[in-house]
């Protein structure tokens, strides 16, 4: 028991020599109050100031009182003067928490950085493109630190990267140079940090229209005059025929009717038409018909019969048939031997 008792005693006193030296004034706390290993140092850019938690063991309010000793996880605030915003913090930490949340045991060295409050003078506007084109936001200000663009696909903002389609995102124009896959995206600008955010602003992305198909060729005799377009049906956007060339007539019966009716082709020749779908603002799909019209043959004329002495014994004769005008003409045997 004595042995014990003598062993507190003498532990005892080892914490007494710990404590008296962490007792001596640190020179540079200006209240002269001692700080453990771990000292926590603060410093202050622009126009603000940084606070700790009450529980802090020697709070900190700089840039008056810039060191402290925090009791492992602990609290900084960064309080920016009136017409300045907090911008971020640096050194052993990093980003624009507020307040700042960390183990401040092993101490550190932070930097609260303040900006003047920027004004948006500029905000972006609602684009929109076709699938393979490409926009661009912009955004105008004032006092302004940075910028970081971000994009928000329905389920919150997230800051923008310069990768993939997107291209210039720290700048005040953002480049998108393919919309494909983005329609109703927003995008909006932080502007100098988390300090001031622009409007957003939406993306929409057009519908390009249904590939156009004017159906196949066609061959008819003008006795006939007529014939019905076999164009397709547009899933997105609206179709027009038009008379690309060919002889008068070959009137379009209903232009926006994808298998409309064609009249009036009784003069022979070649007649294109062009079945055109547009969905603005994205390229019109267009395709094209040639309809050939040909003219009725001559009329056949075999000549006259040959009966009677005047073909008796003979093995050849020769037919008397008209020569075609229009057409060719050609011999078969209907009956006999």
């Amino acid at each position: 028991m004595k042995a014990l008792c003598n062993f507190l005693f003498v532990l005892f006193l080892i914490q007494q020599v710990s404590a008296a030296e962490n007792t001596a004034a640190h020179p540079d706390h200006p209240d002269n109050t001692s700080l453990p290993p771990g000292t926590v140092s603060v410093t202050v850019v622009g126009n603000g100031t940084v606070t700790s938690a009450a529980l802090w063991d020697n709070p900190i309010n700089c840039p008056s009182d810039c060191l402290g000793q925090a009791p492992g996880f602990a609290q900084l605030y960064a309080n920016p003067a009136p017409g300045w915003c907090f911008f971020g913090w640096s050194g052993s930490a990093t980003g624009s928490s507020n307040p700042l949340v960390e183990d401040f045991y092993p101490g550190g060295s932070y930097t609260a950085t303040f900006v003047l409050i920027p004004t948006i003078t500029g905000q972006p506007t609602n684009k929109g493109a076709c699938p393979g084109s490409g926009v661009t936001f912009s955004v105008t200000a004032t006092n302004a630190a940075s910028y970081h663009w971000q994009v928000n696909q329905g389920f919150g903002w997230f800051n923008l990267s310069n990768s993939g389609v997107y291209s210039n995102v720290t700048t005040p124009t953002l480049s998108i140079s393919n919309v494909a896959g983005l329609n109703n995206y927003q995008y909006r600008c932080s502007v100098s940090g988390v300090c001031l955010q622009s409007n957003p602003a939406t993306l929409t992305v057009y519908t390009p229209p249904t590939t156009a198909a004017a159906g196949p060729d066609q061959t008819l005799c003008s006795s006939v005059g007529t014939t019905t377009m076999a164009g397709n049906v547009p899933g997105a956007g609206a179709g027009t025929w038009t008379k690309v060339s060919g002889p008068s007539g070959g009137a379009i019966a209903a232009p926006s009717s994808a298998t409309t009716a064609i009249t009036g082709l009784t003069a022979a020749g070649t007649y294109v038409y062009q079945w055109t779908i547009v969905n603005a603002p994205c390229t019109a799909s267009s395709d094209q018909v040639s309809i050939v019209v040909k003219a009725p043959p001559t009329a056949a004329n075999a000549g006259p019969d040959q009966t009677g002495v005047t073909t008796c014994g003979l093995t050849t004769v020769t037919l008397a048939a008209n020569t075609p005008a229009v057409g060719t003409g050609a011999w078969s045997i209907v009956s006999g031997a």
